[in-house]
C-alpha cells in the first residue's frame, strides 16, 4: 500500500493574506478599545451598585447579631424541637467581620463616586 500523505499547495496571492491578517489585528484593536471604554464607563457603576448592596446586607446581618445579643443578654430562651434552650451569645468574630464589610462598602461608594466625578 502507498501510505504517502498528500500535501495541497494553494498558489494564493500572499498579499491578500497579509492585508487579511493587518484587517483582523486592526479589527482586534479596535474591539479592545472599544469594550474598554465601555468598561471604563461601567465599572464605577457597577461599583456602586455592588457597594450599596453589600452596605445594606452586612448592616441588616449586624442589626440581627445585636438582637440576638440584645436577647442573650436578656436571659432569653428559645423553643427548638420542643425544648426551651437559652440563646447563645453571639460570636463577637461576626460582628467585627460585619464591621469590616461595612466600612469597606462605604470606601467602595466614595470610590465610586469620585470616579463618576472625574471619569
Amino acid at each position: 500500500m502507498n501510505n504517502k500523505r498528500r500535501v495541497y499547495v494553494y498558489n494564493g496571492s500572499s498579499g491578500l493574506g497579509c492585508f487579511a491578517l493587518f484587517a483582523v489585528i486592526m479589527l482586534l484593536i479596535m474591539l479592545f478599545i472599544f469594550f474598554t471604554q465601555l468598561f471604563i464607563q461601567i465599572f464605577p457603576t457597577l461599583l456602586l451598585i455592588f457597594s450599596i448592596l453589600l452596605l445594606i446586607r452586612s448592616t441588616y446581618h449586624l442589626w440581627q447579631w445585636r438582637e440576638k445579643d440584645k436577647h442573650a443578654q436578656a436571659g432569653g430562651f428559645i423553643e427548638i424541637d420542643g425544648v426551651i434552650e437559652p440563646i447563645e451569645a453571639p460570636n463577637n468574630q461576626t460582628r467585627d467581620y460585619h464591621k469590616q464589610r461595612i466600612f469597606t462598602s462605604i470606601i467602595g461608594i466614595i470610590l465610586a463616586l469620585l470616579l463618576m466625578q472625574y471619569l
